[in-house]
């Protein structure tokens, strides 16, 4: 099986609370690093398939880097193992900021393979990527990786990162509620409408 991360980062928490994970993601998060990019990018999948195969933009996939430290701190208290890998999450979430355009955040596959998706309709890279585009969830992964940086940095005692990523969240969550809160029916809306896909399931 190929390591998509975004499948593994979805069931991350919750195996951590059936089974003895540590070793298992240690190593993987090692993994990680060595296959990040030197501007900073993160695979969709880790061990990479080749040069193109799982090398896109889509914080969903990416971001499990973040949620490796994140759920090994949270729950097993490693911090010693963050503090190792430290520097490549701060070039992570450099190449993160970089991505980003007026605060909003964008991905390549974002809910993949959702109702009303074409894996057929010829438009190159689009795959199963769901009809609404990727802004909506690639910007909300974006703040929770800032948001996590940050915290990872206030615990190693890096003040000046520490504000400096929480002022980038503060500004993608301000971007993210600009476009995307429907306030006269107060929910959130994708900026690319798709309709009600549940009724055609």
């Amino acid at each position: 099986k190929n390591g998509w991360m975004g499948d593994a980062q979805v069931i991350m928490e919750t195996a951590l609370y059936n089974f003895d994970m540590t070793g298992l993601l240690e190593k993987w998060a090692c993994d990680m690093r060595d296959c990040m990019r030197n501007d900073g990018f993160m695979p969709e999948m880790v061990p990479t398939g080749g040069e193109d195969w799982g090398m896109a933009h889509a914080p969903e996939w990416n971001s499990a880097y973040i949620s490796t430290m994140v759920y090994l701190n949270q729950n097993c208290g490693n911090k010693s193992f963050t503090k190792e890998h430290y520097q490549a999450l701060l070039k992570y979430g450099e190449h993160e900021i970089q991505e980003l355009k007026d605060y909003i955040s964008n991905s390549v596959l974002s809910d993949w393979a959702s109702v009303g998706s074409d894996p057929h309709d010829g438009k190159p890279g689009h795959g199963c990527c769901a009809p609404e585009g990727g802004t909506l969830t690639s910007t909300a992964y974006a703040y929770w990786i800032f948001r996590n940086i940050s915290q990872i940095a206030k615990d190693m005692n890096d003040t000046p990162t520490a504000e400096k990523y929480s002022d980038v969240a503060r500004k993608v969550k301000n971007a993210f509620n600009k476009i995307f809160y429907d306030d006269a029916n107060g929910f959130y809306v994708t900026d690319i409408p798709a309709g009600d896909r549940k009724s055609v399931v």
